[in-house]
């Protein structure tokens, strides 16, 4: 009898190291809770939403008192350290060790997370450890290691 597994979708959280850092948006920038972002240097402690195959530094944890009136409060973004792992949605086909790159600022419906496209063994960041049926959520959605 065969045994059916499934990866683990997210560990993303370290209390133990303190992962989860203040960080203020980019002018421009309105963040939603589950975007993956990169660091920005056009403001102190900056971050901005990731592009292309920019350096995901981490996601959006909470939003906290930000808004458009208080652009400069600070909002949780958890560092996404090496080792750990998120679920994604993504769009094209993406095969285990491939690296994801940015696909849509418009966050998928199920987990409300920034959606990644078809990766590369070259550009890119993170590794595809899992897609599919290998996932929690099935087709459309892999388990990337960072």
């Amino acid at each position: 009898m065969a045994f059916l597994s499934y990866i683990s979708g997210d560990s993303f959280i370290a209390p133990e190291r303190g992962n989860v850092h203040p960080k203020v948006p980019k002018t421009g920038y309105t963040p939603r809770v589950g975007d993956l972002v990169t660091l920005d240097a056009s403001i102190a402690n900056g971050v901005d939403l990731i592009a292309g195959n920019e350096a995901t530094y981490g996601i959006v944890e909470n939003i906290n008192g930000w808004s458009a009136a208080l652009p400069l409060r600070p909002i949780s973004v958890a560092q996404l350290l090496p080792g750990m792992t998120l679920e994604l949605n993504f769009t094209g086909a993406l095969a285990k060790g491939e690296k994801i790159i940015f696909s849509s600022a418009t966050p998928d419906a199920i987990l409300g997370r920034t959606v990644v496209a078809t990766g590369s063994t070259t550009n890119g960041n993170g590794y595809v450890v899992a897609t599919g049926t290998e996932t929690k959520r099935g087709a459309g959605y892999a388990v990337v290691e960072f």
